[in-house]
């Protein structure tokens, strides 16, 4: 607890011992900065964070126009979506795992925003799929509806969706589920108005990792499906 009651400077901290019955949840302090992607310059923009279970937004911050520099507080326990959004900018999308969380932490996390133009690749972080499989995860829907705002508001935006998978498997099921994936992200789309035209689609497989394939993180992060931006 804070307080400037009777302080000897312009605050206290004090702590103060409480039954666990009556203990708040515990919270998680997160900072960062905001930047531009290519020339590391701090941005002025809006980071909204969502409870993915629900898809409901749970808070807001502004980043600082003159450093990039913003915080926010979440209760732990959770799985949050959280993104990035300034005039100009691709929306960047991070995913914040706290269910392990039990104790007050702080984490740090910069967030890079990329100018919109042709031949910029954007990986949708917060879209998952049941195992194995190209079935969309309801989890998915906030981060597809911002994709769909982008091309709302960018009339004649054309992407190419790119589906990959890890390199574990038979590359021939792996290069069919990553299409099948991509499928399903433009089916999605397209059910929210957008004209397919403006769609392309294409599956990698294992082809294309970002890392190497030899710890479970690793594949995770080959496990994706990205847009690039061929026309605007």
């Amino acid at each position: 607890m804070v307080s400037n009651v009777n302080s000897h400077g312009l605050t206290d901290i004090i702590r103060v011992g409480l039954e666990e019955s009556i203990k708040p949840d515990p919270v998680v302090l997160v900072e960062g900065r905001v930047l531009n992607a290519r020339t590391q310059t701090p941005l002025e923009a809006v980071i909204e964070f969502e409870d993915l279970a629900s898809g409901q937004t749970v808070g807001e911050a502004r980043s600082d126009p003159r450093t990039g520099v913003f915080n926010i507080v979440l209760t732990a326990g959770k799985n949050y979506g959280y993104h990035a959004a300034a005039p100009g900018y691709l929306a960047i999308s991070e995913n914040l795992d706290l269910k392990s969380i039990d104790a007050y932490s702080e984490l740090n996390r910069d967030l890079l925003l990329v100018p919109i133009e042709i031949g910029e690749s954007i990986q949708l972080k917060n879209v998952f799929f049941e195992q194995s499989k190209a079935t969309l995860l309801p989890e998915s829907y906030p981060e597809l509806d911002r994709l769909v705002r982008i091309m709302v508001s960018n009339k004649t935006l054309e992407i190419q969706l790119e589906g990959h998978t890890d390199g574990r498997g038979d590359p021939e099921a792996n290069l069919r589920l990553s299409e099948a994936r991509v499928n399903a992200v433009k089916d999605y789309l397209v059910s929210k108005g957008i004209s397919e035209k403006r769609i392309l689609g294409k599956g990698f497989g294992g082809a294309r990792p970002m890392v190497s394939n030899d710890t479970e993180t690793n594949r995770q992060m080959n496990r994706r499906v990205e847009f690039k931006i061929i026309r605007m």
